[in-house]
This record gives C-alpha cells, sequence and structure tokens, in this order.
C-alpha cells in the first residue's frame, strides 16, 4: 500500500515539476524572441466554477486571440504568456482584457524555430510556479510514503 502511493506521488510530482522546468525555461526563451505587431480579435475572461463539483470559490482568466504575420504567413495566438494561472479575483484578467481589447495592436512575441508558439507577455518569475509547487508538495508526499513503507518493512508499523 504504501508503495504505491510512494511511487504514484513520485511520479506525478516527477511530471509537475517537469511542466514547471519547461514551462520556465519558455518564458525566458522568450524574452530573445523576435516581435511583430498583432491584432487582437477577440477577448474576455472566461469563469470556471471551483472544485470538483463546482460548489468552491470559482476562478477567472482572461482569454485573448490574436492575429500576427511572419515572413508573410499568418497566424493566430491566444497564450498571455506561458503557465498563466487563473485567479481567484475577477480583477486581474479584468485588467488583461482592457489591455487586450479587441481590434487593439499588441506586440507578439513568437518562437523564431515555430512562428506559431507566441506569447503577448513575459513573467519568468511565475512561470511553472503552481505546477512546481505541486510537483514538490507530490515528492515529499511520496517521499513520506516511502519512508512509511521502510519503516513497515523492519517492523516499526503494523
Amino acid at each position: 500500500m504504501y508503495f504505491a502511493i510512494a511511487a504514484v506521488c513520485s511520479l506525478i510530482g516527477l511530471a509537475l515539476a517537469a511542466v514547471s522546468i519547461q514551462q520556465r525555461r519558455t518564458s525566458l526563451a522568450a524574452w530573445r524572441w523576435p516581435t511583430v505587431p498583432g491584432i487582437v480579435r477577440q477577448s474576455g475572461v472566461t469563469r470556471h466554477p471551483g472544485g470538483p463539483s463546482g460548489h468552491g470559490s470559482p476562478t477567472f482568466a482572461a482569454t485573448v486571440q490574436y492575429d500576427y504575420t511572419v515572413d508573410g504567413r499568418l497566424y493566430h495566438g491566444h497564450c498571455i504568456w506561458t503557465g498563466m494561472p487563473e485567479e481567484r479575483a475577477r480583477s486581474h484578467p479584468d485588467l488583461l482584457v482592457l489591455r487586450y481589447a479587441e481590434g487593439n495592436v499588441a506586440q507578439v512575441r513568437h518562437d523564431p524555430a515555430d512562428p506559431a508558439h507566441s506569447v503577448l507577455e513575459i513573467h519568468p518569475q511565475g512561470a511553472g510556479l503552481a505546477a512546481g509547487m505541486a510537483g514538490a508538495l507530490l515528492l515529499v508526499a511520496g517521499g513520506l510514503a516511502a519512508s512509511l513503507l521502510l519503516l513497515a518493512a523492519v517492523g516499526h508499523l503494523p
């Protein structure tokens, strides 16, 4: 039993840590990406019910769709920044929607190796933070379960 808990927690924790590292790398790499002007086609705030049953506090996320051109080819983007979290308060997503109102021109950073990959903003300090924290907690839980397994194996636990 303890082995299964340790294995599952550790695997999920490692996966979340990998996601966190990738989001952070992408965010830091975006500093060097070229910028082109883009046009915001749609923006709004999406409300998500809280918790699995929908009875918790809702969260809010700004959604933006924009078009931009690289080397004469039209691309469509939707990422404000890598790893952008949902918010408990609606005020921050509302401010993002004001900044990226429909019809506004926005500076789009695009990956020169894959121009279809783009962001409007860079926030390396928060990129992957939620996934990293969840991954760390699950790794700790896996370590605790492994410790309990070891204690049970040497006869100190039932």
